[in-house]
């Protein structure tokens, strides 16, 4: 239990300082109970806050939960917490910006978890298809 508790908190304080890196002051919040890696949402006050499942992120590995990070940096920077329609182009387009800002590890990540299948959604698409919009997208 200790340990699962210490690898938790370092998932937790990766994902933190990793934001600091980036120089976007949107505050992380770990939430164990979220069923996915990351989402973008706001706060009372209309603010972007992002939430992130800390075992999710453990078990997907550092790299792989660094892209979704930069991906949901992608809507805060591109405004989607303040658009409702079009969920389908919003998040091409998080992808997309993901694919040209985050570090080449987080991509390679991405690329091989989503050509081997992961990642998939109605809205986010098949895994293929973001792999080869990230390749795309990052011009690989």
């Amino acid at each position: 239990m200790k340990f699962r508790t210490f690898t938790l908190l370092i998932a937790t304080l990766s994902f933190t300082l990793n934001a600091v890196a980036i120089g976007i002051g949107v505050p992380e919040i770990p939430n164990p109970s979220l069923p996915d890696i990351a989402m973008v949402t706001v706060n009372g006050m209309g603010s972007p806050i992002i939430i992130y499942n800390p075992i999710l992120c453990q078990n997907a590995g550092p790299a792989l939960c660094e892209f979704y990070r930069w991906h949901e940096y992608g809507h805060i920077m591109m405004g989607h917490t303040l658009i409702q329609n079009w969920p389908q182009i919003k998040e091409l387009e998080a992808d997309c910006w993901a694919a040209k800002n985050a570090p080449r590890y987080a991509l390679d990540a991405a690329y091989q978890w989503f050509i081997a299948g992961g990642g998939a959604s109605p809205t986010h698409g098949f895994g293929p298809q973001r792999a080869y919009r990230i390749a795309y997208c990052a011009g690989f």
